[in-house]
């Protein structure tokens, strides 16, 4: 009997964009919730202090690297083949909860056992803040879940998200810019065999 190995992932340019548009942009420190972790460019918390600044540019560069350390977490602890568009939401779910919480959770047991209804019911717990529900969660949540499930998904433009007088990013130049093609990715839908 052999064994189908799961080989690793990288999250797609419409996975950064997932997160990004989650996020959001801030050029200053700020805390999301009162008594939260200060977080700046697109939810940035390590090393924060208010007062802080930083620019799209800066803030785009944080959010790659920072994807890219939720994405080792999200294939070493999970050791089931997943659609990218499962991977991209799993990373983004992650990138918000951090890597502790994803590790110890019911829904990671959840994704392992591929159980679809455990991982419906799960993924919809984590919409609390210190024990309160946060509605801002609770839609975060919902839109995680349909990308997981595969659903279309309307973020907006894929290609270019807006951060008010910040600037508007590219994610697929930004992340693609040595490739010849985009990677296809999008936020769920039909994949391709």
């Amino acid at each position: 009997m052999s064994k189908i190995k799961k080989g690793l992932m990288t999250v797609s340019a419409a996975g950064i964009a997932l997160i990004a548009g989650f996020e959001g942009f801030s050029e200053f420190a700020y805390e999301p919730l009162p008594g939260d972790k200060p977080t700046i460019g697109f939810g940035h918390t390590e090393g924060v202090h208010l007062g802080d600044s930083i620019s799209l540019e800066a803030g785009v560069q944080l959010l790659r690297r920072d994807a890219q350390i939720y994405e080792r977490a999200v294939n070493h602890y999970v050791t089931v083949p997943l659609k990218q568009c499962q991977f991209d939401a799993l990373v983004g779910f992650t990138y918000n909860v951090g890597i502790d919480n994803f590790r110890a959770s019911t829904l990671l047991q959840c994704v392992n056992q591929q159980n679809t209804a455990c991982i419906n019911g799960q993924w919809m717990r984590w919409v609390y803040f210190k024990g309160e529900p946060v509605e801002g969660l609770r839609n975060r949540r919902k839109r995680e879940l349909a990308v997981f499930n595969g659903e279309q998904v309307d973020m907006g433009n894929p290609d270019r998200v807006c951060f008010g007088s910040a600037g508007c990013v590219s994610f697929r130049e930004a992340l693609q810019e040595s490739m010849r093609e985009p990677d296809g990715a999008d936020f769920g839908g039909a994949e391709s065999s």
